[in-house]
């Protein structure tokens, strides 16, 4: 259970940096937030999935 929380709180790191950047970003231009916000949210988006729904082992 060690990892599911691993997995969670590196899901909390990246959403709080893709926050924080997403701020710094609208202050250069809209259009390189919306990149970076999006970029963020797809690598992000695969840890949350993973840790949501872990591998399952395949029974044969």
């Amino acid at each position: 259970m060690k990892t599911s929380k691993v997995l969670l709180a590196f899901i909390g790191l990246i959403m709080l940096i893709m926050s924080f950047v997403v701020i710094y970003a609208l202050e250069l231009q809209k259009e390189t937030a919306w990149n970076i916000a999006s970029t963020l949210f797809v690598i992000g988006l695969p840890f949350f999935l993973y840790g949501k729904f872990p591998k399952r082992e395949k029974k044969r």
